[in-house]
């Protein structure tokens, strides 16, 4: 029901503590370049787990694409960055988070040496990635959607459409308000002589300016 990743985030981590109150857990999505992993939200009780893993197929989870139970950070099968954490040996549990096939991210659980999360919650945290892949995915597909439809996408600028619905309402409310139109000089001659794609470049770097 969240309709913001924001909202979304606040009811992850409050399952997160229905699940269990004694695991650390955190979520963790990649950002809008889906090269790096930042972290959305951790249990509002026990904290963060601090996984240091940097990016979505960096994280074994992911990869594989289901649930990867470990129950002792130092077995030679298990996740390298479970290594060298505050408190000693440890056990985890990492979910990934996926919407239409595509890695968002991943929750991790943190535990005890030899104390994972029991299947039950192995169970309840595999339904929560899924609930959360598809509603962050959703809202972000939406807000994608939504800026393309607003935007030039060469610009970045707001397109002619929105620009004019804006003025629209100005007047309608009767505020005060100025225009400014701006000509690029001998812009076709640009086009012309150095490319289309020197064009490009040139209104971006313009549009980066204004």
């Amino acid at each position: 029901m969240a309709d913001s990743e924001a909202e979304a985030d606040k009811v992850i981590a409050r399952a997160m503590n229905t699940i269990s109150d004694v695991h650390p857990m955190e979520l963790l999505l990649a950002d809008s370049s889906r090269a790096h992993l930042e972290r959305a939200c951790v249990h509002p009780k026990t904290g963060a787990s601090n996984c240091s893993v940097d990016s979505p197929y960096s994280c074994i989870a992911v990869r594989r694409g289901h649930p990867q139970l470990l129950p002792d950070a130092e077995a030679l099968n298990a996740c390298p960055k479970l290594l060298g954490r505050m408190g000693g040996a440890l056990s985890a549990a990492c979910v990934p988070v996926n919407f239409m096939g595509r890695a968002l991210g991943v929750l991790h659980v943190a535990g005890a040496k030899g104390k994972p999360p029991n299947p039950e919650q192995i169970a309840q945290l595999t339904a929560l990635g899924v609930h959360a892949g598809n509603r962050i995915g959703t809202l972000r597909a939406f807000e994608r959607s939504q800026l393309q439809a607003s935007t030039d996408s060469l610009t970045g600028l707001t397109n002619r459409r929105v620009a004019e619905e804006v003025l629209v309402n100005l007047v309608a409310v009767d505020s005060a308000f100025a225009v400014v139109m701006a000509d690029l000089d001998f812009f076709k001659r640009l086009n012309d002589t150095m490319g289309h794609d020197a064009g490009d470049r040139a209104l971006k770097l313009f549009a980066d300016t204004a």
